[in-house]
């Protein structure tokens, strides 16, 4: 009853939203629309006759026909004619000189359309249907603005109402940034769709974020197991952007973002630091690594544009470049490598992008940067934005605007924060004159979060970047569920918006969260108490199951999309449940101290056996998604690090259930140790960034298995009786292969000896009010006894070879995961 009363409150909520006569107008909005009585009906007569753009005439028949079979399921359309029929035609040709042009001449003068690349004239009337442009760019918006505007009348016929449109871009340049770097990487098919889905919204760039999942011929190590695209992929890709009018423009990170390659032994040179995710500025092999990998992608990729990356380049300054910093400031370190970068860039002929971030920080960048580079000023929040975008205007610098589709770190895009951020910066970015738009899409912490969600955020973007002064925010709603799903889908809009609410509320860290450490505060209502959060986070994801039910059967455009709507529900609605379970298990054991009866141990155990039945049953059909439209490739990564990692915290709950006193403290038991000078986290007071950690382990017995798990704040070289056994590296990132790599096992077996070992571990640590430290656990097993060792005050320390004193202990100084060594899985560093 609940759900049926909540189906019939948004069926009449959305209901006030979906206007029949908006659902005409296509997306993105036209500057002008007029519309007329009657309608023009196709069929089986129907021509396309070219007087100009005759090169493209057969693709656009291709194009058209293809639209009517996925939208009407009608397989003939419309045949190419060598003379121009009298009437039942659709009619192709330029802005300038024939009849149809001569008609619209006052609105032609009037928009200054033949001075517009894009700019296009659709005339819909009874028995003909215009396309006016002034190249084959303009026609194919022209003919996309047709394609969303056709309809099926009761007849069955596919008509579309008589109207005039008048259109151009308000911004030049209008596109999306797509991250598959860090987890999703598209099969080429999907990269198509993408592509060919992006111009049916007139966008004209696609910016593929590649980091090192790509094909370098220079360095054919890299993105090896990373789903790289391959060159010939590549150049596939861009003759079939070329073919939509899509121009694909390379972002190729110049500084930061490098943490997946710089943990690799192959190109620890090149980091700043150990563990560093930006290049060395001070080294010389950098900038021939960047002019090799620009050298390859500039005869890649044909667009004048290179896109640079440069954003969040946190690390410069703290490692082999601390010194220079010292000396001319963090600023001009910055400005040099940009123009270093550059200068490069402009040697194989291209026009250098980049982002702003770093340059907002620093703003006297500025006055040191070249001038005919281009900033892409990212910015994801809901702030005030004019501080920032008229900076541009006061030092001549040209811009672009990349606001986001708020997906990244969730189950869901956040819509509501989406369509704000989106439309106002653009505004503000137009009225400044930004030359540009870029949607950005991110795929931190393994990219999870379907892509294909991300569409409804796309469609807006075109929306706005195309006419930035004329937005209406519930009508576009209406347009385009109708677009995308087909028909008139109120209540898949009204999904939506609950769905966007998990974008706010669950965020991934949380969701997949030690079941047993300390919920985070509810991001929708602080005062929500966890049990009413857990139970109405359940409530909402089965009312969207029960409605998405509705849609099983239905012949819907990208029903695939129903299937990952449904997904997303089912993990909501496990999150209450593992909210829940954990608050009944805890208050299980807090109320008896531990000591647990027999049916209070079966019950707990019952609890931990339904989450781990659920986990496997999500992962599987997670696999089976995923691989709708991605390549395998870091897919398991994802299945380990977070399926796999959180189904062994439920296993390894009912193992503790064979204790007497059952415990859920998941945390670490050993604490982190520093030098006693040193004071990790804090402000204006001494630090020490290099220590030397040691402990003297004495055997007796034959050892039958030796280890160690070590996790480093944030770089530690572990040697055991004076031999290097390995290292752990890799700080805080949106990388999940580093965050996997930031606690490591060691098999010390073979490094040990009868009577004294000496284990020593070189720490160090780069940044501001930063300390090297180390959390330490030694496993030993003999034939006759079994030890675990701590990092606790039984450890010296020194700082400079010569003192030593005992080890300041700190636990707890990072939420983390005890390890378990019988199945090898490490800690995890919390968020």
């Amino acid at each position: 009853m609940k759900t049926l009363i909540l189906t019939l409150l948004i069926l009449s909520f959305t209901a006030l939203f979906s206007k029949p006569e908006s659902l005409l107008v296509p997306i993105p909005k036209p500057q002008i629309v007029l519309k007329s009585e009657g309608q023009f009906v196709f069929n089986k007569d129907t021509k396309l006759f070219f007087e100009q753009f005759s090169d493209r005439a057969e693709f656009f028949r291709e194009e058209l026909q293809v639209e009517i079979l996925e939208k009407f399921n009608i397989r003939s359309g419309p045949n190419l004619s060598e003379k121009k029929p009298a009437k039942n035609f659709i009619y192709f040709g330029s802005l300038t000189v024939n009849e149809n042009a001569w008609q619209f001449k006052e609105a032609i003068r009037e928009n200054s359309l033949l001075e517009k690349e894009e700019a296009y004239i659709l005339s819909i009337e009874k028995d003909r249907i215009a396309i006016l442009a002034n190249n084959s760019k303009g026609a194919f918006y022209g003919l996309m603005s047709l394609f969303q505007m056709l309809q099926k009348n009761e007849n069955g016929k596919v008509i579309i109402e008589c109207a005039t449109i008048i259109d151009y871009p308000a911004i030049p340049m209008r596109g999306i940034s797509d991250d598959f770097a860090r987890g999703q990487v598209s099969t080429l098919c999907n990269f198509k769709k993408i592509i060919r889905s992006l111009s049916q919204y007139k966008m004209n760039v696609y910016q593929p974020y590649f980091e090192d999942a790509i094909e370098l011929k220079s360095y054919p190590d890299i993105g090896i197991g990373r789903g790289r695209l391959t060159q010939s992929e590549i150049k596939e890709l861009v003759a079939y952007g070329q073919k939509y009018f899509v121009e694909i423009i390379p972002i190729f990170q110049t500084l930061g973002h490098w943490e997946n390659l710089l943990i690799q032994p192959n190109y620890y040179q090149l980091a700043d630091f150990p563990g560093a995710a930006s290049l060395d500025v001070t080294n010389e092999k950098t900038y021939e690594f960047i002019e090799n990998c620009v050298r390859e992608l500039s005869k890649l990729f044909p667009s004048k544009y290179f896109h640079a990356g440069l954003d969040e380049s946190w690390d410069v300054g703290f490692g082999n470049s601390k010194s220079i910093t010292e000396k001319i400031g963090i600023a001009a370190v910055h400005a040099n490598h940009y123009k270093r970068v550059n200068e490069i860039i402009k040697k194989y002929g291209k026009t250098m992008m980049m982002y702003g971030d770093i340059i907002h920080n620093h703003p006297e960048i500025f006055d040191m940067m070249p001038k005919d580079i281009i900033v892409v000023d990212w910015r994801y929040g809901t702030q005030d934005y004019e501080p920032y975008v008229k900076k541009y205007k006061e030092y001549g610098t040209p811009f672009y605007c990349s606001p986001s589709v708020s997906n990244y770190n969730r189950i869901f895009p956040y819509m509501e924060n989406s369509i704000l951020n989106i439309r106002d910066f653009t505004k503000i970015s137009y009225d400044y004159g930004t030359i540009g738009f870029i949607n950005s899409n991110w795929g931190d912490n393994g990219g999870e979060n379907f892509r294909e969600f991300n569409w409804f955020g796309y469609a807006f973007g075109a929306e706005c970047s195309w006419n930035p002064l004329n937005v209406d925010v519930e009508k576009f709603r209406a347009k385009f569920f109708k677009d995308f799903f087909g028909g008139e889908e109120n209540v898949l809009t009204a999904i939506f918006r609950m769905l966007s609410d998990f974008g706010l509320s669950i965020h991934i860290y949380e969701l997949w969260r030690h079941p047993f450490l300390e919920p985070k505060a509810n991001p929708l209502d602080q005062s929500m108490s966890l049990k009413v959060r857990a139970e109405s986070t359940k409530s909402r994801a089965l009312s969207i199951l029960n409605l998405l039910d509705n849609y099983s059967n239905k012949d819907l455009r990208n029903f695939d999309n129903i299937r990952l709507m449904k997904f997303a529900a089912k993990q909501a609605y496990w999150f209450g449940d593992k909210l829940l379970y954990s608050i009944k298990i805890k208050n299980f054991i807090d109320s008896k101290s531990g000591f647990l009866a027999k049916e209070e141990r079966k019950e707990i155990s019952n609890l931990c056996n339904d989450m781990i039945l659920r986990l496997k049953e999500l992962k599987k059909e997670f696999r089976q998604l995923w691989l709708l439209t991605n390549r395998e490739d870091n897919l398991n990564l994802i299945e380990k690090e977070k399926y796999d990692r959180q189904i062994s915290y439920w296993e390894e709950m009912k193992s503790e259930l064979n204790q007497e006193i059952v415990s859920y403290d998941a945390r670490l038991k050993s604490p982190w140790i520093y030098h006693p000078d040193a004071n990790p986290g804090a402000k204006d007071l001494p630090h020490v960034s290099d220590a030397v950690f040691e402990k003297e382990v004495i055997i007796k017995d034959k050892i039958t298995s030796a280890m160690i798990h070590l996790m480093a704040d944030s770089y530690a070289e572990l040697y055991v009786n004076d031999k290097l056994v390995g290292d752990v590296r890799g700080r805080r990132t949106l990388s999940l292969w580093v965050e996997s790599q930031r606690a490591k096992f060691f098999n010390i077996k073979d490094y040990l000896k009868a009577g004294v070992n000496k284990i020593r571990i070189k720490a160090k640590n780069f940044g501001k009010n930063v300390s090297a430290g180390i959390n330490v656990q030694i496993d030993l097993q003999s034939t006759v006894s079994q030890f675990r060792f701590y990092s606790d005050e039984s450890w010296q320390v020194t700082k400079d070879g010569v003192n030593y004193f005992e080890a300041n202990t700190i636990p707890n100084f990072f939420t983390a995961i005890e390890p378990n060594f019988d199945s090898f899985r490490t800690s995890w560093l919390e968020r």
